[in-house]
């Protein structure tokens, strides 16, 4: 309420000019009413100025008390600790992604395969279209390994004990084309 008194009192103030103006020519006038309009925009603003000013003070009064209270140094110490570790965490994901690119990278330069393939081997992923060399480095050797021979070239039974699938098949490309 202290601050609308002096802005009352400029307005009060420019309405008796406004009223002794009143009685000269009307260009002079109309020039002394945009006078009078432009001071009381700047006055209104300069209102509102003071307002959020006082306001904003008053908050960082209110904020440094806050952050030198017991309550307000626990809930720093709080965040802090958060902060430290959010970055631990991502120094963490940080270097097992490195790992993972790092064994990537061998997986690839191994088979001669994309990334999202050695991702899949990487991830113990088995598909139609992965090499046998791939699934030897995902299961190890497998227990048979059972050759035939129809008349179209050699094809491969490969067996697993304990797992499902279990036997996979490729011919002399060593890719896989079936499982069960």
């Amino acid at each position: 309420m202290k601050t609308l008194l002096p802005i009352k009192a400029i307005i009060f103030f420019l309405l008796i000019i406004l009223g002794l103006l009143s009685c000269g020519d009307s260009q002079s006038v109309l020039e002394s009413k945009r006078m009078i309009q432009d001071s009381l925009v700047k006055a209104e603003q300069l209102h509102i100025d003071s307002v959020y000013a006082a306001k904003k003070a008053k908050e960082d009064n209110y904020l440094d008390s806050f952050k030198n209270s017991p309550i307000g140094k626990a809930e720093l110490k709080a965040q802090i600790l958060a902060n430290k570790k959010k970055q631990s965490i991502l120094k963490a994901d940080q270097l097992l992604a490195d790992k993972r690119a790092k064994k990537a990278k061998k997986v690839m330069d191994k088979f001669s395969c994309t990334e999202d393939e050695a991702i899949d081997v990487l991830d113990g992923k088995i598909w139609i279209g992965m090499t046998y060399e791939m699934l030897v480095y995902q299961l190890g050797r497998p227990y048979h390994l059972n050759p035939s021979n129809y008349g179209s070239g050699n094809q491969y039974q490969a067996c697993w004990e304990g797992l499902h699938p279990s036997c996979f098949y490729f011919k002399e490309d060593h890719i896989i084309y079936a499982y069960n």
